[in-house]
């Protein structure tokens, strides 16, 4: 017999329970890795999945946003299906905007401009949905969620439909419409501006087709794709995985080419909440600007 039998008792209990943490943590890790479910219920079942584990082996360990676990915690649901009317709307409406443009020269002109101003205007949006202060606001807080899980899930983009990924950016194509009839008229008669935020809202599709093909494999990805991430015209996996090393670098998504201007931003203005006020900024005024700025260079005028 033991000289002190309720510390042996006591020792075994704990060895048990440790034991019976490890059990269960593998087991929890076991579950994630059998999800094989593409989509949007597939993802969901990996955020529960995660949130299991993160009660086992902390936020951190399990690889998680402690804020976007709280929010799951709380009810939130991470991944949701996106109207895809919607998007087919504004596909429609950009097409024949677009087609509508004052001069083929102009057209080209707006693509090529919305080229830089759509990776500019996409980095500082990413910046502002991966601050886990702006999970409880209003309007975008449910993108911030889905992009903070996104560095739990990288593969998110790719395992659900590409209707569903575009769909994600519906309420700021619809922002920058509304906003597009108030500044230029409900009669949408400047075809100059119809134009120039139709190659914006293109090159935004277009900014999610090259996020989503940087986490992509490579023997996956189109011979197109893998020619356009080697001239700079598309995002190269390399420069976005330096944002899935540190989540504070890499911040364009469309093809990286403001990435040292947004890194010199964010060494003067590290607070996240100077960027939310940037991107509200943006949202009201580069059409606006652009727009003016494009038909003065080409001689056009803004309502032919």
């Amino acid at each position: 017999m033991p000289p002190f039998p309720d510390q042996s008792l006591s020792q075994s209990s704990f060895v048990s329970k440790e034991e019976d943490l490890e059990v269960r943590i593998s087991k929890a890790r076991a579950a994630l890795a059998q999800i094989e479910q593409p989509g949007i219920d597939g993802l969901n079942e990996r955020v529960q999945k995660i949130v299991a584990l993160a009660d086992l082996v902390g936020a951190e360990k399990a690889k998680v946003e402690p804020t976007a676990l709280a929010a799951v915690k709380a009810g939130a649901v991470v991944y949701k299906r996106r109207s895809r009317l919607m998007v087919l709307t504004y596909i429609v409406v950009c097409s024949v905007w677009l087609f509508h443009a004052p001069s083929l020269a102009y057209a080209i002109g707006a693509i090529l401009i919305s080229m830089i101003s759509m990776d500019m205007y996409g980095a500082v949006l990413h910046v502002v949905l991966d601050a886990p202060e702006f999970i409880w606001l209003p309007a975008i807080g449910e993108g911030a969620l889905e992009f903070q899980w996104h560095h739990s899930i990288p593969r998110d983009i790719v395992s659900k439909d590409f209707m569903e990924v575009v769909g994600d950016l519906n309420w700021v194509c619809f922002l920058h419409l509304a906003l597009h009839l108030y500044q230029f008229g409900w009669e949408m008669k400047s075809t100059p501006a119809n134009a120039l935020l139709a190659a914006k809202l293109m090159t935004a599709y277009l900014g999610q087709w090259s996020h989503r093909m940087a986490h992509e494999m490579d023997s996956r990805r189109p011979a197109w794709v893998r020619a356009g991430q080697s001239v700079g015209l598309l995002l190269a996996p390399e420069t976005h995985s330096m944002h899935h090393r540190t989540y504070d670098d890499g911040f364009p998504i469309l093809n990286g080419i403001t990435l040292p201007l947004i890194r010199f931003l964010r060494a003067i203005m590290p607070d996240n909440r100077i960027w939310l006020g940037l991107f509200v900024l943006l949202s009201f005024t580069d059409t606006y600007v652009l727009t003016h700025c494009l038909t003065k260079a080409l001689g056009l005028p803004i309502y032919p």
